[in-house]
């Protein structure tokens, strides 16, 4: 099994789309690079600086320990889950 990563816009243009095999760790900013799409990145990744956060719903990981330091989602640490 699998699941499909799609970026759309707000005219349901695909901007963007790409496939994961079931429980592989994608992380939102990752896919956001791969489309080309750039963001702040000052701490590496690391989920230190707070630099990426955003707001997120849908099939995503729950905050871990770096976000829930943060008080916010982070791109650098959310992960895109696959459908249930």
């Amino acid at each position: 099994m699998s699941f499909c990563i799609r970026i759309i816009a707000d005219d349901d243009t695909v901007l963007f789309e790409q496939e994961h095999a079931d429980g592989e760790q994608v992380l939102l900013s990752d896919v956001l690079l791969a489309a080309g799409l750039s963001h702040d990145r000052p701490c590496g990744g690391r989920g230190v600086c707070g630099k990426c956060a955003v707001k997120l719903s849908g099939a995503v990981s729950a905050p871990n320990e770096a976000e829930q330091k943060a008080g916010t989602r982070l791109l650098c640490q959310a992960e895109v889950l696959g459908a249930p």
